[in-house]
């Protein structure tokens, strides 16, 4: 997060302009860690929330605040590391939901004898895809710049 950036100008200059951000250690643990503080508090709501609204509901919800957040992601990062931090916070809160409401939803539509096949493929399928990711997401961010990799994730 605080790597230096080399700079070539159109007439063949090159240039060490510093980090783009200077981050200490403990503002990128907070970083790292604010999307989890979000995570871990909403895992029981999402399942009462998904009974009392509907798992739909709940899931879509979820998954559209998580996305909005994501998108906002490299703008809250340029403005203040504050920002960014209570970003990442909300979308751990939105993420938070899924998987409860997804659990809700397996129990209204999915036949006992099949539940537990279909949530061993959707959680393994969900690890299997941030695999793939973080090979796209390296050779992304090395060609188009790392602000790219929120709007593809």
């Amino acid at each position: 997060m605080a790597q230096d950036r080399h700079v070539t100008f159109p007439n063949g200059t090159e240039a060490n302009i510093g980090p783009e951000f200077s981050w200490d250690n403990k503002i990128q643990g907070y970083l790292l860690s604010s999307f989890f503080y979000g995570y871990i508090i909403t895992q029981i709501v999402g399942g009462y929330l998904s009974r009392r609204f509907g798992g739909k509901l709940i899931f879509g919800g979820g998954v559209a605040g998580a996305a909005f957040f994501t998108l906002l992601s490299p703008l809250l990062a340029t403005i203040n590391v504050y920002l960014l931090l209570a970003g990442r916070t909300l979308m751990g809160i939105f993420e938070g939901v899924t998987y409860s409401s997804l659990f809700y939803l397996w129990a209204k539509w999915i036949p006992p004898s099949e539940r537990s096949r279909y949530a061993s493929q959707s959680t393994s399928g969900s690890y299997a895809g941030a695999v793939f990711a973080m090979m796209f997401y390296a050779y992304l961010a090395d060609s188009s710049g790392w602000r790219c990799i929120f709007y593809f994730s």
